[in-house]
């Protein structure tokens, strides 16, 4: 209660709020998308959630694509750890975070007691984080995945790393500080098994305080 009356403009109660303890992220090879978030990148995310980030329902730019309600707070994330809680196959790591949310709001005729009531029946099960990161860095020759010049591997494909024993390796973008965390939103599936990621399809477009964005199948566009 003393973490989350650090954020909120007035004392609020224990009987007030509602605290959701979950997994947000972690360290494996995403599948589908072959990006891994390192731990260095993963600690900065930590410290973004212990300085308070906003809990949203759906991301923030997903009212741009047609979706039925904006992304609007009903929640802050106030605190972030890394810890083996929840961990899955290829993960060494995971990223946890705590969410509190005030009982008896309303916002666009949706309360925080049905948001509440949904994630304690199993209804609201995956959340997905929005982040970003200034390296991408290959997984094979180290240097920045979306430069042309310097790194002809994709990711996702498999290469020869070595002719006298043919050994193959997969190719993957690593994430690497700096970077930040934006927000965690409640979603209805993820692309990170166990927690969850973003609806985006190829070719949406959204924008933020960081920058106009396009989203694409080949990271190195």
């Amino acid at each position: 209660l003393a973490k989350i009356n650090k954020f909120a403009k007035r004392a609020l109660s224990k009987d007030e709020v509602f605290v959701y303890t979950h997994k947000m992220a972690g360290d494996m090879i995403i599948p589908s998308r072959y990006i891994q978030l390192s731990k260095e990148l993963l600690e900065v995310f930590v410290q973004n959630a212990n300085e308070g980030v906003a809990f949203l329902l759906d991301h923030s730019w997903a009212g741009l694509f047609g979706r039925p309600k904006p992304a609007l707070p009903y929640g802050r994330v106030f605190e972030g750890w890394l810890g083996n809680e929840w961990l899955m196959d290829g993960e060494t790591v995971s990223f946890n975070g705590s969410t509190y949310i005030v009982r008896g709001q309303e916002k666009d005729g949706i309360s925080t007691d049905a948001i509440i009531s949904d994630i304690e029946t199993g209804v609201i099960f995956d959340t997905s984080i929005g982040w970003g990161a200034e390296k991408f860095e290959c997984s094979i020759c180290g240097e920045d995945i979306r430069n042309y010049f310097k790194c002809p591997h994709i990711p996702g494909k498999k290469y020869i790393i070595d002719e006298d024993t043919e050994e193959v390796k997969l190719c993957w973008a690593i994430a690497r500080p700096p970077g930040y965390l934006m927000e965690d939103s409640a979603v209805f599936d993820g692309a990170y098994p166990g927690a969850g990621s973003s609806f985006n399809s190829v070719g949406d477009r959204f924008e933020n305080e960081h920058g106009i964005f396009t989203i694409f199948d080949d990271i190195k566009q």
